[in-house]
């Protein structure tokens, strides 16, 4: 009888192999397949980079035991974290540890857009792979990085592949405003060649207790080894750990070697229990609802692969992380919350200034009166400092527009035509909807009328994300 695992395995080397896109190891599972050239230039920016500096102050305060987890200083949806058929897990790694660091930086979680480079990078397209260079190279010229949540940042090229040659979103479509500064960004070498197991996980795990991500890349030789990752990937769960070392000493294949880009952002070193907590760009299966795997600390971190072409071994994992430093964040109200995840971002809502609000029926509506708290609001009012969403619609209760039906960002005819057509109801709870019963009442009358004549003729309505 023909073991389970093996024919799992024997199946994806097939896929693999007839697979009409280089860069496509498996649908919605790809891998990076450089030529030998580009192979080699991404070896030689990691052993060109500048060292990462080692806290030493920590290597003596803390024995680096017990655990370390850095996935809180993310914001992100798990299902969504895909690079479907697109190359470029450098980046989605990459992007992970300018999060970390931003979060760390300014106590702002925020999701970072990956559209962004894929649509506005010069040179080859993101989708063809990458390496952390090639993130520093970006952001060194753009100097900002810019929210998921911007007009038209979120990641669309999923379906696309490297021979696509480029984003079918142009660069000009995505709102870079606002953003967020980038000072400076350096890619840093983690060393862990040529020195003993302890010394390269000791100073992987200073990275980490410094508060930073780090990007780990690394090199499988053909289609037998990917085959057992893959297998890995998609049968084992969350709490599987993955050795690599089986792949040590291969030899590497034209058409079937390839690389891909992880997040490490933790780890666990207890006991019988030693891995790096690693979160991949390959979405989630049943058994990885949150798109992350283990990777055995205890590893073979002097594991190389053979290249025929050149005669001679190389490295085939690669550790380093990102120097980089932001600017303070745009804040045009002053209220203490970034433009960028601020949801009323022309009225204060923040930490450091907000809104009086009063409750009418099962709403919270401002009334244009700013306060640091709620003793300087009105009798009934409460002061609106954490960007308080009462329907939980994404629009801060500060700023919303309950009388804008049609959405339109203003309050105008249209509006009043809906009303008036709705006054008078009073089966709005029994037959919905009553677009008009703006304070939840169950009917439209008097107090649905104060409220927008109140609001007639705004013009500065939040529009629903």
């Amino acid at each position: 009888m023909i073991n389970k695992s093996f024919f799992a395995v024997l199946v994806l080397s097939l896929v693999i192999m007839s697979s009409g896109d280089s860069w496509s190891g498996d649908e919605g599972y790809p891998i990076m397949r450089p030529d030998r050239e580009t192979l080699h230039r991404w070896i030689a920016s990691y052993e060109s980079a500048s060292k990462v500096i080692i806290d030493r102050k920590l290597m003596t305060s803390s024995p680096f035991e017990g655990s370390v987890d850095l996935l809180d200083h993310l914001h992100y949806t798990p299902g969504e974290r895909s690079q479907g058929s697109c190359g470029n897990c450098w980046l989605w790694a990459g992007t992970g540890v300018m999060e970390i660091a931003y979060s760390v930086q300014s106590g702002i979680k925020d999701r970072l857009s990956i559209q962004y480079v894929d649509s506005c990078q010069s040179g080859e397209y993101a989708c063809c792979g990458g390496w952390l260079e090639d993130v520093t190279a970006f952001y060194s010229g753009t100097g900002e990085a810019i929210s998921w949540s911007n007009t038209n940042a979120h990641f669309q090229d999923a379906g696309k592949t490297c021979s696509a040659g480029s984003s079918d979103v142009s660069c000009g479509s995505i709102e870079t405003d606002p953003s967020y500064e980038v000072l400076s960004v350096t890619d840093m070498a983690i060393v862990t060649h040529g020195v003993d197991q302890s010394t390269a996980i000791n100073n992987i795990k200073n990275v980490l207790n410094q508060n930073r991500g780090v990007w780990c890349g690394f090199f499988l030789s053909d289609d037998s080894d990917w085959g057992n990752f893959y297998y890995f990937w998609i049968n084992q769960n969350e709490t599987s750990v993955w050795n690599p070392d089986y792949s040590c000493g291969h030899t590497w294949v034209d058409g079937e070697g390839g690389g891909h880009a992880v997040l490490i952002l933790g780890y666990v070193d207890e006991p019988g229990d030693s891995y790096w907590l690693a979160l991949n760009s390959w979405g989630t299966t049943s058994g990885r609802p949150n798109g992350l795997f283990r990777i055995d600390m205890n590893m073979d971190y002097g594991c190389t692969f053979y290249d025929p072409d050149e005669g001679r071994d190389y490295y085939s994992h690669y550790f380093q992380t990102l120097d980089i430093e932001f600017g303070q964040c745009s804040d045009a109200e002053g209220d203490g919350e970034c433009d960028a995840i601020d949801n009323c971002p022309n009225t204060p809502n923040g930490p450091l200034l907000g809104t009086c609000a009063e409750t009418i029926g099962t709403i919270v509506k401002g009334t244009g009166v700013t306060c640091t708290s709620g003793g300087e609001c009105g009798s009934g009012e409460t002061c609106q400092i954490n960007q308080e969403d009462c329907n939980g619609n994404g629009i801060g209760d500060a700023c919303e527009c309950y009388a804008d039906f049609d959405g339109s960002g203003d309050v105008y005819p249209s509006d009043l035509s809906v009303f008036l057509d709705e006054f008078g109801r009073t089966d709005c709870i029994s037959t919905p909807p009553c677009q008009a019963d703006i304070d939840g009442d169950g009917n439209v009358y008097p107090g649905d009328l104060s409220v927008f004549l109140d609001e007639y003729g705004r013009e500065d309505c939040p529009v629903f994300p």
